[in-house]
């Protein structure tokens, strides 16, 4: 890794985990075990909705008639299904957040 590279890697760690830190919700180990509790209930509700839509991820996000249903998608499942799977998906320092988990789950 090049001296400039190097930089640039520390700059945006430094950047990420600063945006962590001040933001309202805070990375996940700030959090309450009640909040924690909340968002993962959050994020059954939505993904149950969007399972139950019949839509494929191409469809959610791209508006292409293509791939296979959320019911039947692997990695969609195990999100679904898994709450340890979700808190160790979050990076440290990101937010712990039904948007993030759901966008992460999408991709």
């Amino acid at each position: 890794m090049s001296p400039k590279e190097k930089e640039e890697a520390i700059r945006e760690n430094e950047r990420n985990f600063v945006e962590a830190y001040l933001s309202p919700e805070g990375p996940n180990k700030w959090m309450t075990k009640e909040e924690i509790e909340y968002v993962h209930s959050q994020v059954d509700k939505k993904m149950q909705e969007l399972e139950d839509s019949g839509l494929t991820r191409e469809e959610i996000l791209y508006d292409k008639q293509e791939g296979i249903p959320l019911s039947d998608d692997p990695f969609f499942q195990f999100l679904k299904n898994s709450r340890s799977a979700r808190e160790m998906l979050i990076k440290p320092g990101e937010e712990f957040t039904v948007e993030r988990i759901i966008e992460k789950a999408l991709r």
